[in-house]
């Protein structure tokens, strides 16, 4: 049986409640916690656990999955699974103050100096964003092929925007917290696409 991806949108943070996209790089509200704390009990030990590097996403992954992180392993920071905007709510922070506020639980290896530079406006047009998505997802195939007859939760966990672009499915908006199945077209990497498709 192939790997199975399960993609999560971040929960509750700051800017989701009054849609006050000028806060920048916004941390979980309290409801925000307590949504991790909650869905915490229900979910497995995966694999590998991939976040988008913005505070929202590294507080749901950390509190989604202490158990994975106690054991020594580490969150893996993808700035490819960064948010589509360029408003200050969607850009992140530099790696010095993530390192100094987040600690050892996460891997900063992928993360360039300029990763949250979105002064470029090209970067959030239609076509960057869909080339981001399609190499992400060639990204997250690339792992998932370590384990290509394994039985294992590979979890990502990403923001609503970009889900709908990671999924090709604009007609679906993830809730918080929600948490939905896929798995690869094409786990052999022939397809330069990589898409997924939703499972049970």
């Amino acid at each position: 049986m192939p790997p199975t991806i399960h993609l999560i949108r971040h929960a509750q943070a700051e800017h989701n409640v009054d849609q006050d996209f000028t806060i920048h790089d916004p941390d979980l509200t309290s409801l925000g916690h307590e949504q991790c704390e909650l869905a915490f009990k229900e979910w497995g030990n995966p694999v590998i656990v991939l976040a988008s590097p913005l505070q929202r996403t590294i507080q749901t992954a950390l509190g989604l999955f202490r158990e994975y992180t106690s054991s020594g392993r580490k969150i893996i920071l993808v700035p490819g699974l960064q948010e589509v905007g360029n408003t200050p709510s969607d850009t992140g922070s530099p790696r010095e103050k993530l390192e100094s506020r987040f600690g050892n639980d996460l891997d900063y290896g992928l993360l360039a100096p300029d990763w949250a530079d979105k002064t470029d406006k090209s970067l959030i047009s239609e076509e960057s964003i869909k080339e981001r998505a399609r190499s992400t997802r060639a990204f997250i195939r690339s792992i998932a092929q370590e384990y290509k007859d394994e039985d294992v939760s590979i979890v990502v966990v990403t923001h609503g925007k970009f889900l709908w672009y990671l999924t090709k499915n604009h007609d679906y908006w993830f809730k918080n917290v929600e948490r939905r199945k896929y798995v690869f077209d094409d786990l052999t990497g022939e397809s330069t696409e990589a898409d997924l498709t939703e499972t049970p």
